[in-house]
Parts: C-alpha cells; structure tokens; sequence
C-alpha cells in the first residue's frame, strides 16, 4: 500500500496546525496540494487550474463567466450583434438582450449581483452568483409596467481540476401573473427581428474561429456516434443535447451537455463570432422566468469521442461509488458523491474508522461502468478529525488532495478513476 504526496502535506500541515493553536488559540483551515485555485479581484473572480482558468466578470453588472481560456487562449465567444443575442455566459431572453458577464451585450442592468465563493479548493471550487434585474429599451421605457416585477436567479458553477465544470441554472419571477407583458413590448432595437415571443434559454458561447470542427451526440448512450454540424452557418441546429467542438489547432476538445427537463429543448446557435449551446424553454407569449435546469462542460486533450464519453456518464448517471456497502451516484447539481441532491444539503456519513470505496460488483446485467475521470467524494465523519487519509494498492504521486470543510465535513479528490469492481480505496481519519 502505498500513500500519496498529499498524506505527506497534511503531515506537515498538522505539525503547522499544532503550532498555531497553542499560538493562536484558532483553528487554521486545512490546505493540501492546490490542484484548484480562486482568486478575486475587486467584484470578479478566477478560478485557475494548471491547463484552464474561468474567470467572473467584475464591475457593477452581472458577474456571469466572460472568459474561457484554455492553452493560454480566452475561448469564449463573444459579440456585440445581433443585440438579443448570445455573448459571453448568462441568459439569453430573446427579443430582449442577453443577462450576461459580456459588457459587449448592451443588456439590462444589474439591480443586484453578488457573487460568492462556497468552495476555494484546492482541489474543487465553487461559486454562485445571485442577481436581480429590470428590463428597459427605447421601445418601452419599462418593459414591464409594473415597477415591482425584477426578476432574477442564481447560477452555481462548480469546477473541477481535470476540466469539469457543472452549472446550476434558477431563474425566478417576481410577480409572474400580475402582468400580460408582449415580446413586442421588450424587443431591443432590430428592424430584422419579428417579436412574437419571449425565448429563454441557458447558454454558453464559444469563439467561432477558434473550434473549426463541431459535431452533435447522434444518441444518449454512445460515444461514437455523431454527426458533424459543417461549419454551423448563420442558423439554428437542434435536437442535440451534447455537442463538441473542436480546437485543432491546439488539440483541445469542449463537450458541451444539458440535462433536458419536460418542455425545453437544446440549440445550437452559429454567428459570424461565436458559436452557442443553448438550453431553451418553449417560447411563450408572456415573460415566465421560473426555470431550473443543469449541465455541464468537459475539457479534455485527447478527442470528441472521450469527451463525450464524459458527459455520457454525467447525464446518464453511470457513475456509482460503494461506500461502506451502500451505492451513491454523483449528484448532477454539483457533480460530487455526496453532493446536493437538490435541498442545499451536503455529505455522506461515515463511521469513525475505516471507510471502503469501491465499484459496484458484477452483476447479471453485466459488470459495472468504470469511471472515465477524476471523481470527487464529501465526506462528514462523527467527530472533527485533522484530515482523512488514503490508502489504494499501487497508487502512485499525488493521486488524491483533501478539502477541509469543517472539522466533520471534508471533500476528497481523487485523480485517477477506479476501473474494476475488485479495485477498493480505504480512507479514514488520519
């Protein structure tokens, strides 16, 4: 058995700890190895890994994602025109334009925003961002008559280091039935456009020139089929709710997957700029802002056909975890064993002493999906503990960093994927 280079970290750690207690009479959080870095500047923030940073708009509007830089390259799309339509990260409203990061947009502004750090890594890191707003053009002082209605949400965006970035989108309205408000009302300024209905939807938007090769998951369960979507020209392709696009230059790989609800549909939107996956709601006449819906983006260096084998096992559920004999799958809010199961609440209970996690064994229906990634498990022990430790046969470097929550609570990143049902990892308090 062997451990990895974060049991030494928080060997070290402890001794450190031990010191700044009797110094300080306070508890330091514990820090392993960062995998997962955050960082804020002023309003905005960054989340950073080795091979891929995310970064948060500052400034007195929507603090929505407005860079995706991979190999040293921001790859998020943006674009000024048309003006209802998709830039940056955010909503889009259409006819209206978008609620985004992008200052490029020209879109409503921000009555509230707030951006918050739930997890800081150093292996996973979590944030969310809260926001209100009013809608206003030249064709409507107010958009909507009633001063009152601001209609607003929260996105989580939670990153992992092996390029795994799960989103949770809720939007609310304030006063959805108090007012029969027309697209017609709220359109931006586009003689082009004919607004009959409202058309919400979540999206990313990816740089055009940077992704030549775009292809679309032709079924739910296999990786290898898929059709090439050409170019994407200046239209509308639907019907696919995971795509990838392709940077060659740099063999670099984005799956992009929505986790489809009743009444909603994905999209995929080409611009002479950008590049869009939208999850999008049935249009309506009226403007409706309850929404709740998730997803997620996989970068990998390899191909289309692995990333979408990632994003398979997200929006299939095929991963499963055995602790102490019970099966967990991860949660699609978060991305994590143990995660939110959608009430806010978090972590798995485990006894005081040691802790199995393994595959499901074989059954008739055949042995069990072997991870294709990186996982991450939240753990809440009975007691405080000073930080778990692991044990996995042949395990080699790093190849696992424990994240401090509390003294009970911690989240344990594993790198390497467990493959057979006979592979088991150990884990207790140290």
């Amino acid at each position: 058995m062997k451990r990895g280079i974060a049991v030494a970290s928080a060997t070290t750690a402890g001794v450190i700890a031990a010191g700044l207690i009797a110094a300080c009479l306070s508890v330091p959080s514990y820090q392993g190895p960062v995998l997962l870095g955050y960082s804020e500047s002023g309003s905005g923030a960054t989340i950073a890994s080795a091979d891929f940073s995310l970064h948060f708009a500052g400034g007195a509007g929507f603090h929505f994602p407005d860079a995706l830089v991979i190999d040293n390259v921001d790859v998020m799309g943006h674009a000024s025109s048309p003006c209802w339509g998709q830039s940056g990260t955010g909503f889009a409203v259409m006819p209206m334009p978008p609620v985004s990061g992008d200052p490029e947009t020209g879109g409503p502004a921000a009555m509230t925003s707030q951006l918050t750090a739930v997890l800081r890594g150093p292996a996973v890191v979590q944030v969310r961002l809260d926001w209100t707003t009013r809608f206003a053009f030249t064709s409507s002082p107010m958009c909507s008559p009633n001063p009152n209605h601001m209609p607003g949400g929260s996105s989580t965006f939670t990153v992992f280091p092996e390029g795994r970035i799960v989103r949770h989108d809720q939007l609310t309205d304030t006063n959805p039935n108090m007012e029969q408000v027309t697209a017609s009302q709220c359109t931006c300024p586009d003689p082009a456009l004919v607004p009959e209905l409202f058309h919400l939807s979540s999206y990313w938007a990816f740089a055009r020139d940077m992704f030549p090769m775009q292809v679309g998951l032709r079924t739910p369960d296999d990786p290898t089929l898929f059709d090439d979507l050409g170019a994407i020209p200046t239209a509308i392709i639907s019907n696919y709710n995971t795509i990838c696009i392709n940077n060659t230059s740099s063999t670099s790989q984005i799956a992009s997957t929505w986790v489809v609800p009743p009444g909603a549909g994905p999209e995929t939107f080409g611009y002479s700029a950008l590049i869009s996956h939208d999850l999008q709601k049935s249009p309506t006449q009226t403007l409706d802002f309850s929404w709740d819906v998730h997803g997620a983006l996989f970068i990998t260096h390899t191909d289309c056909t692995a990333a979408f084998r990632r994003a398979i096992e997200y929006t299939q559920q095929q991963a499963k975890l055995v602790i102490n004999g019970t099966t967990y799958t991860p949660s699609a809010l978060d991305g994590m064993f143990g995660g939110d199961p959608g009430d806010g609440s978090h972590g798995i209970d485990v006894p005081d002493g040691r802790t199995t996690l393994s595959l499901p064994l074989i059954t008739p229906d055949g042995p069990p999906a072997p991870f294709t990634s990186s996982f991450a498990v939240w753990l809440r022990f009975p007691r405080e503990i000073d930080v778990p430790v692991a044990t996995r046969a042949g395990a080699v470097g790093a190849w696992y960093v424990p994240q401090r929550i509390d003294g009970r609570n911690w989240i344990v990143w594993f790198r390497d994927p467990l493959l057979q049902s006979t592979e088991t990892i150990t884990l207790g308090p140290n």
